[in-house]
């Protein structure tokens, strides 16, 4: 458990790490790319290993017809369509790596900064030797325009892809935090209540491991033990018969150990929250009912495939840590 936290960890600072990178504009692309495949190696994204790595080393090679090249240059956006005369759709893309086209538009503004007037021109002359030096700064720019909307598509897309999984992690850790904190709870309570509730839900647990029916259905039946023994302790069985608050009355013999549960709920709902108790014990008497009912089938039918046997444990576990915050 520790180690998949600190690796949640590390991929939310990474992220963030990037992030900042991007929007404060603090390295080189490329340079923010290669933090951005260590990101995608922690979250074992191989489809989006292969596409960062064909931004860092480029398109170029004409062998290569993969699926996996056209998926990373769609991913990026290295496209635009046209029309040519005859009507037709045509793709282009483009092919050059985050490093080349970053190193041509420094280059091509360095070239820009020392393009100087000729002093040595007269007359025509110097007008023409002006209009060229318009022209190519002309040129210049618009190279650096194209190349940097390429940039900027390729920069867009992957802000998306990192702040996704910003959020994505920082929302598995708030619901790890917040399971972890509820489940240490349940479980403390649990183990007051009686330990041998946390024993058999072990054993439980060990059944659900194996891959067999017959364990399975052992499974479900210490389950519906384990609802009995916390039936025993929050509410004894008696041979009297409990009196609902609606006038109804069930029988809390020893076996009735979902009416015991029952009449534990009934007899919570008074007081301050009694508004709040009165519309959670509708929602968990159906549930009780549900789950009693699943137990029984799964204790004598071996058809119940492992994602069934899986749910009414996690359900059982449920049900007992909302019944014991009454």
């Amino acid at each position: 458990m520790q180690l998949g936290s600190e690796l949640h960890q590390e991929i939310l600072n990474l992220s963030t790490e990037i992030l900042n990178d991007i929007e404060l504009d603090k390295l080189p692309f490329d340079k923010i790319l290669y933090k951005g495949l260590k990101l995608a190696r922690l979250k074992n994204d191989f489809e989006s290993i292969s596409w960062l790595n064909y931004e860092l080393q480029g398109y170029s090679d004409e062998n290569d017809n993969s699926p996996e090249k056209i998926m990373a240059l769609t991913k990026s956006g290295r496209f635009t369509h046209t029309i040519d005369k005859d009507g037709e759709n045509k793709t282009h893309y483009y092919i050059k790596s985050i490093p080349e086209i970053e190193a041509q538009i420094d280059s091509t503004k360095q070239i820009m900064s020392n393009i100087k007037l000729p002093t040595s021109f007269e007359g025509n002359m110097i007008l023409l030797a002006i209009q060229n030096i318009e022209d190519r700064l002309t040129s210049s720019r618009s190279f650096i325009t194209s190349n940097v909307n390429v940039i900027n598509k390729v920069k867009s897309n992957f802000y998306n892809y990192v702040i996704n999984i910003y959020y994505e992690t920082k929302f598995q850790n708030y619901t790890q935090n917040l399971f972890t904190n509820l489940k240490k709870e349940v479980d403390d309570k649990l183990y007051e209540i009686n330990p041998d509730i946390i024993k058999q839900f072990v054993s439980i647990y060990d059944r659900l491991s194996a891959n067999d029916e017959v364990e399975w259905s052992q499974a479900m039946s210490t389950c519906r033990n384990v609802i009995k023994c916390f039936a025993d302790k929050v509410y004894p069985a008696s041979n009297e018969k409990y009196k609902c608050k609606n006038g109804k009355e069930l029988d809390i013999k020893d076996n009735h150990y979902k009416n015991r549960i029952i009449a534990y709920m009934d007899s919570k709902t008074n007081g301050d929250k009694k508004i709040f108790l009165e519309a959670r014990f509708s929602d968990l008497l159906t549930r009780i009912q549900k789950i009693h009912d699943m137990l029984s089938n799964g204790t004598h039918n071996l058809k119940l495939s492992y994602a069934d046997v899986q749910m009414c444990i996690i359900q059982t576990y449920f049900l007992l840590g909302d019944l014991i915050n009454l």
